[in-house]
């Protein structure tokens, strides 16, 4: 998360250059400083990686049904990416957003489902 925002962050600086015509802005040194920041962010949660993590994994891979993510906004998005990516993959998943899930597609989980929120 931290490191999105950052990313965005420098997107907005750039853009806010551009508006007042600020053309002097080395892209590579900005795009080797966002790879730095984005590198260190996911260096940070390293440590994060626990017994919590295994359990989850072994969850999915035991899984006889599918996997069901949902999410809303920006997190929609990325719960829709990561049900294609599962999918493609070889673990059967959809993804549902939850407001449809209270209009009715709850029916379509089942009990052998394993839901991502």
């Amino acid at each position: 998360v931290i490191a999105c925002y950052t990313y965005v962050q420098i997107i907005i600086d750039r853009i806010y250059e551009k508006q007042f015509i600020v053309r002097d802005t080395d892209n590579i040194s900005i795009g080797k400083k966002v790879i730095r920041i984005e590198a260190r962010a996911v260096s940070s949660i390293i440590d994060r990686i626990n017994d919590q993590f295994d359990t989850a994994v072994n969850t999915i891979l035991e899984c006889t049904g599918r996997l069901i993510i949902a999410g809303v906004g920006k997190s929609g998005l990325i719960s829709q990416k990561i049900a294609s990516t599962m999918a493609s993959t070889g673990t059967p998943a959809h993804f549902v957003h939850p407001g449809d899930a209270f209009h009715g597609d709850l029916g379509m989980i089942t009990e052998n489902d394993i839901v991502l929120i």
